[in-house]
């Protein structure tokens, strides 16, 4: 089986799709970036792989490379989305809204949730008073 390459930053590649609900985190946004495709170098030592996010351009006839101050994640944590929060919150967002914006593109894409961020989404959601009335709206 041959394995599609590519060169990215001087380090050869292997490109494979990323594992459903993939995500980058970039700085300092308050939303997911979710990706189709992920890079992997292919270093020898696994402290030296570097992990690059890609995603199918508008009309799909090509890759669009993310490099730069950016992780890519299978899975939410609470950490990461009361950092979302505080993005938002700063920005002067509406944090009620931005937390079933958030619960909706995890759940959309189907990303996996650790035990955490599912407290923190309970959490949250009794302190807002968002009840599943609120989600109708996407339905």
């Amino acid at each position: 089986m041959s394995k599609t390459t590519i060169t990215i930053n001087g380090e050869e590649c292997v490109i494979l799709p990323a594992p459903k609900g993939a995500f980058l985190v970039k700085d300092g946004l308050q939303y997911p970036y979710f990706v189709e495709y992920a890079a992997l170098s292919t270093s020898d030592k696994a402290e030296d792989i570097s992990i690059y996010g890609l995603e199918l351009s508008e009309n799909e006839a090509y890759l669009d490379i993310n490099c730069g101050e950016e992780e890519l994640y299978s899975e939410v944590t609470a950490p990461m989305l009361q950092k979302f929060l505080d993005i938002e919150i700063r920005q002067g967002g509406d944090p009620r809204a931005h937390i079933i914006y958030l619960y909706h593109q995890f759940k959309q894409h189907g990303t996996p949730m650790e035990y955490g961020a599912l407290v923190w989404f309970r959490e949250k959601f009794k302190e807002h008073n968002i009840t599943k009335k609120d989600f109708d709206v996407f339905a």
